[in-house]
Order: C-alpha cells, then structure tokens, then sequence
C-alpha cells in the first residue's frame, strides 16, 4: 500500500465528528457584494458603539448624584 492510497483510505478519518463549515454559512448570511456596503456597515457600527459608549458614560456619571441623594 503506498502512501496515496493510506491517505485515500483514510481521508475522513482525521475529520471531526462535526464537521459543519461555518465559514461558508457567515459568507452567504452577510452577503455584503461591494465595499460601499460594508464601509456603510462599518459606519452603523461605529455610530452605535459611540452611542453605546456615551450612554454608558452618562449613567456612570448619575452614579454619584443617586448616591449623594
């Protein structure tokens, strides 16, 4: 037996029992085709993480004022 034939009959010994490819399913959920839809998503994004992060900051900030009452 040569070592082609060991690797053909083993080919999916060396596979997962879970074998799923996510990273075709992420490809195919996005389906973002050009670039001025993923700039346009990368600009929501960072909107929402600025708001996020400034609401975060305004309640840390009533923190005290909660306190001192």
């Amino acid at each position: 037996m040569t070592l082609v034939q060991r690797l053909n009959a083993s080919g999916s010994a060396n596979q997962p029992g879970n074998d799923n490819d996510h990273a075709a399913g992420f490809a195919d959920a996005v389906s973002l085709p050009d670039e001025e839809n993923i700039a346009d998503l990368v600009r929501r994004t960072e909107r929402m993480a600025i708001l996020v992060v400034l609401g975060m900051g305004g309640w840390l900030m009533l923190v005290p004022a909660i306190y001192l009452v």
